[in-house]
């Protein structure tokens, strides 16, 4: 089972030249344990993770069920310029393009671009509601495979290192090189050396960054992802990266399968005497059948 957590890439630091055309980032996904509660609550995480490779997991719905209610809130300082933005809106995910999303209120009528390609994003044609499925559910058998690896690879190897662990949950550390080389990318609008340059380039920032994951405990499923870059870094020569974090986290749905309710992703940057920071978070409140 795959859990695909995507983050989207916030637009400017990448159109002041760090990668053009990386539009998104799928991070890793990784194996969800089945919704029957486990028998035993005192086994450590690592047995925990040795004990569900041999466990059967049941998938969750091909499609998403629910509809639901978000907030969208993006807050951008270029230079001396502070924009905050806050949207609340509802989403049919099975509905049809262009009738599937509500926006119940807006901070500012001018809508940002990030917030402009949301909505683009939950109209288009052909988002469908597998697609829908692929993206909300934290496990997810019938995603699109080429976009979203199968992940139980993170837990080859040499076991993951605990950062913490108490009766309900545990912290795991996970190597650079084992999500680096297991992301992949969406890299629309450029030539195909461009797409691999970019994808080169995005690969080698990943292997800078930082990775933790939260298991619950007994089932050992995974209920948060943290990436972040603990240390200022160059992309290329004219431009440096002073900061970028990456949260999803995971909430149980009705029908017992965890759902992708949480998404932020926070990044500073400076390049050709230009300098900003920003923040764009995704939460959904609200579901219903």
């Amino acid at each position: 089972m795959n859990v695909n957590f995507r983050a989207r890439l916030i637009t400017s630091i990448f159109s002041a030249g760090l990668c053009a055309g990386l539009s998104a980032l799928a991070l890793p996904a990784l194996a969800q344990d089945q919704v029957v509660k486990a028998p035993s609550a005192s086994l450590s995480i690592l047995e925990i993770i040795e004990r569900n490779k041999t466990r059967e997991r049941p998938s969750p719905p091909e499609t998403f069920p629910y509809g639901y209610e978000a907030e969208f809130v993006t807050q951008n300082k270029q230079g001396k310029t502070t924009e905050n933005f806050t949207a609340q809106y509802r989403v049919n995910p099975n509905g049809d393009a262009g009738s599937r999303v509500e926006v119940i209120s807006a901070s500012d009528e001018d809508y940002p671009s990030s917030f402009k390609r949301k909505l683009e994003e939950l109209e288009a044609d052909d988002y469908s509601p597998q697609k829908a499925g692929a993206d909300l559910w934290c496990g997810n058998e019938g995603g699109d495979q080429d976009q979203n690896n199968n992940l139980d690879a993170l837990f080859e190897g040499e076991p993951l290192e605990v950062v913490s662990e108490n009766d309900d949950e545990a912290v795991l550390s996970i190597p650079s090189e084992r999500f680096s080389d297991l992301a992949s990318f969406s890299i629309d609008g450029v030539s195909d050396d461009d797409a691999k340059e970019a994808d080169k380039t995005a690969r080698k920032f990943l292997k800078k960054m930082t990775a933790e994951i939260t298991l619950d405990k007994p089932e050992g499923r995974l209920t948060a992802m943290r990436f972040w870059l603990p240390k200022p870094t160059r992309i290329k020569l004219i431009a440096k990266v002073s900061k970028m974090e990456i949260q999803v986290k995971c909430d149980e749905a009705p029908n017992g399968f965890l759902y992708q309710s949480y998404e932020s992703m926070a990044t500073g940057f400076s390049a050709l005497g230009q300098s900003g920071e920003g923040q764009e978070s995704v939460e959904i409140k609200v579901l219903s059948e």
